[in-house]
């Protein structure tokens, strides 16, 4: 679930900064952009090595995303 959230998030933030460094090329928009990138990468690393040391949140998520799966379906 916490990868769709970030996935999402990246996506939205991608088609802003397209739009908005098209315009002039601005290279402050473009390091905000890139330590975005960073961040996302870094949190999602650390999340990600958090879930595999501990078995039981990573049941957790799997039981959380399979239940949204058959709510949609549903």
């Amino acid at each position: 679930r916490y990868l769709g959230v970030y996935l999402m998030g990246a996506r939205d933030a991608t088609l802003k900064f397209a739009d908005l460094y098209d315009r002039g090329r601005d290279p402050q928009v473009r390091a905000d952009y890139e330590r975005l990138l960073d961040d996302l990468g870094t949190s999602f690393a650390d999340r990600t090595r958090k879930l595999l040391s501990n078995d039981r949140s990573s049941l957790d998520i799997e039981i959380e995303v399979l239940r949204d799966r058959l709510a949609r379906e549903a």
